[in-house]
């Protein structure tokens, strides 16, 4: 969790977490370093620790974190970038099939923890990305070239751009995306980081976020949680219609019992009361 201890500033608390992750990072790449040593560079060939050798030390890279002298040159002594090529197909293809359907993760529990579990596992794919990018940035500059030069590169960064835009439809926030990150927030830098992205949907650059409509399930998650209601708000008291379809929504959550959040009845009473 990163909760900011009772007592502790918030900025003395974040640096007490990314110590704790830095610690935790250093240790892992120590395991790694071992076996490289051990067994030598090809240990880690097998795809699925290439995966996790490749996003452990993008996570570094993001902290400040110094990387085994061994692991440096695993990545490092092959210019045609056949040692990320694999992870980055495997990671653009994952992300897209997420995209294509978010709730890849569906546990079979109850309908708001499920909600909860689905969503933590997409922001954390997420940000597994990020650490994969800050790699691919580190090998290009290493070796003198531009990350687009690296092929699947720039399809990677499209990947990205929608998966990002597939959160906002799911009314993830930037707050709600640093609390499910769990101790992946600590990665995070203090701005910049991509969670702020999540500020403006796909296709609504430069625009205030209410002007993009909200779908179903952000309208849904508003009614049930208060979630995202500065956009789901600003939208009805920009869209006639779109208010008038909110307000029958809420009124059929209401008839079959089905719980309604403080926000949303509270923005219901308000309407109610501008119409009397």
């Amino acid at each position: 969790m990163n909760e900011i201890k009772h007592g502790m500033d918030p900025e003395t608390a974040r640096e007490e977490g990314r110590k704790s992750v830095r610690e935790t990072l250093a240790h892992t790449l120590g395991f790694i370093a071992q076996r490289i040593d051990a067994e030598g560079l090809d240990s880690l060939e097998d795809d699925a620790v290439k995966a996790l050798c490749s996003y452990r030390m993008g996570d570094a890279l993001r902290v400040e974190v110094e990387i085994p002298k061994s692991i440096r040159k695993f990545f490092a002594e092959r210019k045609d970038f056949s040692v990320l090529k694999k992870v980055l197909e495997d990671t653009t293809e994952t992300m897209n099939k997420i995209i294509s359907n978010p709730d890849i993760f569906v546990t079979g529990t109850s309908d708001s923890e499920e909600q909860k579990i689905i969503n933590k596992q997409l922001v954390t794919e997420r940000d597994q990305a990020e650490s994969l990018y800050r790699v691919l940035v580190w090998k290009a500059v290493l070796h003198h070239l531009a990350p687009t030069d690296i092929a699947g590169f720039t399809e990677f960064c499209e990947c990205i751009e929608r998966y990002d835009a597939m959160l906002v439809s799911r009314g993830i926030t930037r707050k709600a995306a640093s609390s499910l990150l769990g101790n992946r927030f600590f990665l995070l830098e203090k701005s910049q980081s991509w969670v702020e992205k999540l500020s403006h949907p796909e296709g609504a650059k430069n625009r205030p976020f209410s002007e993009a409509e909200p779908n179903l399930e952000s309208v849904s998650n508003y009614i049930v949680d208060g979630n995202s209601a500065e956009w789901v708000e600003g939208y009805a008291a920009q869209n006639v219609q779109f208010k008038t379809d909110l307000i029958e929504k809420i009124h059929s959550f209401i008839d079959i019992n089905e719980e309604v959040s403080v926000r949303a009845s509270e923005w219901l009473k308000n309407q109610q009361s501008l119409e009397n």
